[in-house]
Parts: C-alpha cells; sequence; structure tokens
C-alpha cells in the first residue's frame, strides 16, 4: 500500500502506532498499536460511537493496555531500533 494515498487522518493512526510500538519497544506494528492511535488522535469521536454502542470504553482502554503490554515482539538488547509493520495491516 502506497502511505500516500491514505487520508490524512489515516496516516496520523499509523504515525501514531509507530510511536506507541517504539514507547513499548515493540519491533512491529499490530493491530493493538493501531487501535490503540485511534483513541489518541481521534480522543472524541471513537469513544463516542463505541459508547452509542453500549462498549465499556474503560475496559476496552484497560484490555488494549493489556494487550500492547504483553506484546512478545521486544527489542532485544542490542539490535538496533527498527520498527516493522505487519505485514497483515499493509
Amino acid at each position: 500500500m502506497n502511505f500516500n494515498q491514505f487520508t490524512i487522518k489515516a496516516q496520523e493512526v499509523v504515525q501514531k502506532a509507530q510511536s506507541v510500538a517504539m514507547e513499548y519497544e515493540h519491533q512491529h506494528i499490530e493491530t493493538a498499536h493501531i487501535l490503540e492511535a485511534i483513541f489518541k488522535v481521534d480522543e472524541h469521536v471513537t469513544p463516542y460511537l463505541l459508547k452509542k454502542t453500549g462498549a465499556d470504553i474503560t475496559a476496552i482502554k484497560r484490555a488494549l493496555e493489556r494487550l500492547i503490554k504483553r506484546e512478545v515482539s521486544n527489542i532485544y538488547p542490542g539490535m538496533h531500533r527498527k520498527l516493522y509493520k505487519n505485514h497483515l495491516l499493509f
């Protein structure tokens, strides 16, 4: 996929997902990173839409944080920091 063909908002989400992955020292951008990025980039619309469906936003955010912290694709000591996008996402 050509990143330049994404909407501006989608590009922001991907960039934020990269930041989230790097923050946790993960080598790959996974679905959980994308969802976390959506919450961070779009602070009002996403929670609003989820609440409309009856979702528990707090529970979703807690589960998402646990999932990201459990991510097994951590960078091992001595490796350089290179971030890879999950081939299933892009």
